[in-house]
């Protein structure tokens, strides 16, 4: 997989990890009664507070913080010979007491859709974290060319980062903390010139790689998955992925003690075996399917033949979601298939050829609903529509998203 295309990748899943399985997840987290704690938040320099109403003293503030954040951008780029070595002080201040803990300053999802001056820069705003995230990365961490520079930030950042996943901050905060440490680049990716991948901060794995174990656990015990665990996951995967650039003589690929701590994971996700009383929604099956493309990746460990069953089993399961088994189907394509595993190859393509036609039907099936909608919408108007049709879930169902 190419740098761009894993780039298009990990923006996608991102995008599905917000949308599906932190919709649910997000709102139980905060809808606490009234005896909750209330969420830390790291303080902000008060020469910096944000929060000020006097607007005098507003605008000084933001004049001194416009100031610093233009010394600091200035040593990002090694700008009018402003360097790391002569402002270390004063560019670490900027992150440890105003950009980090800013994004701390979150309030639940209700409260958010209470305030109607939230816009996309304020810290009510409940896109704040995302586009403060993007902007960090693009305007900082990737901004400057200077080695030095570059690595002094990323330990900065991965230093912050693990305190508040650690702490009592918010879930959302916590999430987006996971996410930059998932993200965290030991070189970034070059573009000019000959392109170069990027190369992933290693000592950040152990970190994603705990939180991924943490979420087996999580969910065997209580049913639950937390935010901070699907943005690790994502970091596992972005993680196995890059490893495949690197070549044995770089001595930067990953242990394979390392890989098989996350195989025995991932393999526990896919095999689990919910409780008769746990309501499986899209989220868990989110979640198996990631770790079923990390198990792809990762691809056969020595003559492991687990991995390789397990794949062939969900397959043929046809009361498993449908996006579940094409997961799984791309995944045994990724793997060599060890003499061990006594896998009979008529059996495994009569399993892929019944699940193509399977997914046809589903197909047909969806467009003759989507037909027998519009059909109904023209006679009788929207209210009638939309009870028409709804079917084509099947054994792939609603849970396939």
């Amino acid at each position: 997989m190419s740098p761009r295309v894993l780039a298009r990748s990990w923006l996608l899943s991102l995008i599905v990890a917000v949308v599906l399985p932190l919709a649910t997840t997000f709102r139980s987290a905060v809808a606490q009664d009234d005896a909750a704690p209330k969420y830390k938040q790291l303080p902000i320099k008060p020469e910096w507070d944000v929060k000020v109403k006097d607007k005098k003293i507003a605008e000084v503030q933001a004049f001194e913080r416009r100031a610093r954040e233009t010394l600091v951008l200035k040593v990002l780029k090694n700008q009018d010979g402003v360097s790391l070595e002569n402002n270390t002080e004063a560019f670490d201040e900027y992150y440890q007491k105003y950009l980090f803990p800013r994004w701390t300053w979150v309030v639940d999802a209700d409260e958010t859709a209470k305030v109607d001056d939230a816009k996309p820069g304020d810290a009510n705003a409940y896109n704040f974290l995302a586009n403060e995230r993007t902007k960090f990365f693009k305007g900082h961490l990737r901004a400057t060319k200077i080695p030095k520079v570059h690595e002094h930030l990323v330990e900065l950042t991965f230093t912050a980062m693990q305190e508040i996943v650690a702490g009592n901050f918010h879930p959302a905060a916590r999430y987006n903390a996971m996410l930059v440490i998932a993200e965290l680049n030991a070189v970034e990716v070059k573009t000019e010139g000959k392109p170069e991948a990027f190369e992933a901060l290693a000592k950040a794995l152990p970190v994603l790689v705990a939180e991924l174990e943490k979420m087996v656990t999580d969910l065997d015990a209580r049913g639950e998955i937390s935010p901070v665990s699907v943005a690790a996951m994502l970091g596992v995967l972005r993680h196995v992925t890059a490893d495949t650039w690197q070549t044995a003589a770089s001595g930067k690929r990953m242990s394979n003690d390392v890989k098989k701590q996350i195989n025995t994971a991932c393999l526990k996700l896919v095999n689990r075996n919910a409780p008769p009383n746990e309501k499986i929604d899209s989220s868990v099956t989110w979640i198996q399917r990631r770790a079923i493309e990390i198990l792809g990746v990762l691809g056969t460990l020595e003559t492991d033949v687990q991995v390789a069953k397990a794949m062939d089993a969900i397959v043929g399961n046809d009361k498993a979601p449908l996006s579940l088994r094409c997961a799984a189907a791309e995944a045994l394509g990724q793997l060599n298939k060890p003499k061990e595993s006594e896998l009979n190859p008529t059996d495994t393509a009569r399993r892929l050829g019944e699940l193509a036609v399977f997914g046809v039907k589903q197909e047909l099936q969806r467009l003759d609903d989507e037909r027998m909608r519009a059909e109904e919408k023209e006679r009788y108007g929207t209210a009638r529509a939309g009870a028409a049709g709804g079917g084509g879930g099947g054994g792939g169902g609603p849970g396939g998203l």
